[in-house]
């Protein structure tokens, strides 16, 4: 599978991450593109991001879904999602030819480029359509850690979803399908052949829940899409990568390991504190 160009959010007034940035790029054998992150934690920055890109408030959100974090988005969140929607954007505007691209934040690492790379030569050019949506790497991916119950957990998530189809009253309770899709599974019946049987010949999985956005790849189509259903942005890019993949918008896989992780020596500009999360390889 071809890449056409990794795309590197990165705040320019973080010198040392922009450092790290530009290493990052260098160990990687695509064309890369350095894209200036909105720095909203500023009145100025985030008022010249609010005349770029289209800002909701919480009445915004899908009927249904509760978002994880309560209350509303941060400047910071604001940041980094419109920093999101911008490469989106762009990518969803080449335009022609069907392509791919990856996208990172600038305080990824991305352990063995070798590895990567063949990861993707290994995946072949018979993909048709390409996968919209490829996560490189995201917290609560435990696809063998699941709890005993959770066959259980996951069908009553599938019988609320089947339901929602017929009764109004939770027709739009997205909650029923982020229950069903916890955990990474098996490509089903939801994928079209023949990329049901690439998926499974590539040891791909279906993805399921995450946290952070941080390293991905993502198809023209699965760009465009995103770039549409973000705005306007009240919802932080992960959780909107979960909304779109829960109701079926998107089609997602990701590989059983992961393949880029965050780096823990780095202090986040959303939270001050990042302990709360577990970062395993």
């Amino acid at each position: 599978m071809d890449i056409t160009r990794v795309h590197m959010i990165s705040l320019a007034a973080e010198p040392k991450r922009r450092a790290h940035a530009q290493a990052v790029l260098a160990t990687l054998p695509w064309p890369g593109t350095l894209h200036d992150a909105c720095d909203c934690r500023t009145p100025e920055g985030l008022e010249a991001t609010r005349q770029r890109v289209a800002i909701g408030s919480k009445s915004d959100v899908p009927i249904g879904y509760q978002p994880k974090w309560r209350g509303p988005m941060t400047p910071a969140e604001i940041g980094c999602m419109a920093s999101h929607v911008e490469v989106w954007q762009e990518i969803a505007a080449t335009g022609g030819q069907e392509e791919m691209h990856i996208v990172l934040e600038d305080d990824v690492m991305v352990p063995d480029p070798a590895a990567l790379a063949a990861f993707f030569a290994g995946l072949g050019e018979a993909w048709d359509p390409l996968p919209e949506l490829l996560y490189l790497g995201y917290e609560r991916f435990e696809p063998t850690m699941r709890p005993p119950l959770w066959p259980v957990v996951a069908a009553l998530g599938n019988l609320a979803m089947s339901l929602g189809q017929t009764l109004p009253s939770i027709r739009h309770d997205i909650r029923h399908h982020l229950l069903a899709r916890r955990y990474p599974r098996p490509a089903t019946a939801a994928v079209a052949e023949p990329n049901r049987t690439l998926a499974r010949q590539h040891h791909l999985l279906e993805a399921g829940l995450h946290d952070g956005a941080w390293a991905y790849a993502l198809s023209t189509t699965g760009a465009h899409k995103l770039a549409q259903l973000a705005l306007p942005i009240c919802l932080r890019s992960d959780e909107l990568m979960n909304v779109a993949v829960a109701t079926g918008v998107l089609t997602a896989f990701t590989p059983p390991r992961k393949l880029a992780i965050p780096r823990s020596d780095v202090a986040s500009t959303l939270f001050r504190d990042r302990d709360f999360r577990t970062y395993t390889p």
